[in-house]
Order: structure tokens, then C-alpha cells, then sequence
């Protein structure tokens, strides 16, 4: 872990990164709830949301803004924010929307992701965002705790498709 901490850094996504992202936004998502869902509903998901072509689109959107975490070469985490996509009607405009928070499971505990999360605030308020949200699976509890300890509040859900399958996601929001 100490090797980690030493190696570490943090640097905005580039078109040139979509492969290597592409990838990483599998593997986390899969390490985080791959034993929830059938496994074409899984390959599905993940090929339609964390595919070469969602993650080159959203690394070349001016709109959108990609943190990537690295240790030496090697990337281990990374966060997404855009334009509001959830089904809910921000009560502060502008408004952001938080996409994606990964880190590698075999990273967790050096701090990656409060120094990921701490970008996405510090980035929304540079672009004059007066709100934040984010949806979050409503078993997350940790996520959610995680959340609410940093001043987001409930305020909605709506339906997140996993292939197939069906979840509930909360809608959380935070004021700027």
C-alpha cells in the first residue's frame, strides 16, 4: 500500500484513454456487483454502459469531466460528471450530475476515492454548479452513508437496468 500511496496521482481523462477506461469501468463495476446478476445481463450492461464507444464519447464531450486515479501506469480509479441525466428536476440551476465513482477493490483504503470525490465538488463548483446528484443503489449502504456524511439528501428514485434486470437507484443531491 505504501508503494501505492508514493506512485499515485490524479490527472483528467483524454480521448487516447477510452481503452484503458473502457476497461477499468468494467472490472470495478463488475468487482463491485458482479454476484447480483445473471451473467448476460452483466455482459450487457457493461458493454452498453462501460463500452469502448459510451466511454470515448464521454471522454470526448466538452460537457463531461473525467478524473483518472493511477498508481505508476496502472489506472485504479476514476470519476465521471456531466449534465443532469437522471429523471429528477434539479431544485438549483445549474445543476450536475455525478456519474460514475470507481475504484479498484484491491486499492480501496489509501484514500483514492475521497481525493476522486473531493475533485468532483471542487470541479462542480468551477463550473458554477449550484447543485450536485448522483444515483445510488438503494443497497448501497455504504455509498449512501458515505454520502450523506458529505451533505447529500434523498430526494427521489427511478429505476436502473442492469440487462434484464430491474433495481432501485436514490437520487441524491447536494447544494453547492
Amino acid at each position: 500500500m505504501v508503494r501505492i500511496a508514493q506512485d499515485l496521482k490524479f490527472r483528467d481523462g483524454e480521448p487516447g484513454d477510452a481503452d484503458a477506461l473502457s476497461r477499468l469501468a468494467q472490472d470495478t463495476f463488475e468487482e463491485t456487483f458482479g454476484g447480483l446478476y445473471r451473467l448476460e445481463d452483466m455482459q450487457r450492461h457493461l458493454q452498453e454502459t462501460f463500452g469502448l464507444d459510451a466511454v470515448r464519447e464521454k471522454l470526448e464531450s466538452p460537457d463531461v469531466d473525467v478524473r483518472i486515479a493511477e498508481a505508476g501506469r496502472r489506472m485504479i480509479g476514476y470519476a465521471i460528471i456531466g449534465p443532469v441525466r437522471l429523471p429528477y428536476t434539479p431544485s438549483a440551476e445549474p445543476a450536475l450530475e455525478l456519474y460514475r465513482l470507481y475504484v479498484r477493490a484491491s486499492e480501496q483504503g489509501v484514500g483514492v476515492g475521497r481525493i476522486l470525490f473531493n475533485w468532483v465538488l471542487t470541479r462542480a463548483r468551477e463550473r458554477a454548479a449550484a447543485e450536485l446528484c448522483l444515483g445510488v443503489w438503494e443497497h448501497n449502504d455504504r455509498a449512501i452513508a458515505m454520502y450523506e456524511s458529505r451533505g447529500f439528501e434523498t430526494v427521489g428514485q427511478h429505476t436502473y437496468r442492469v440487462g434484464r434486470h430491474e433495481d432501485i437507484d436514490l437520487i441524491m443531491r447536494k447544494v453547492l
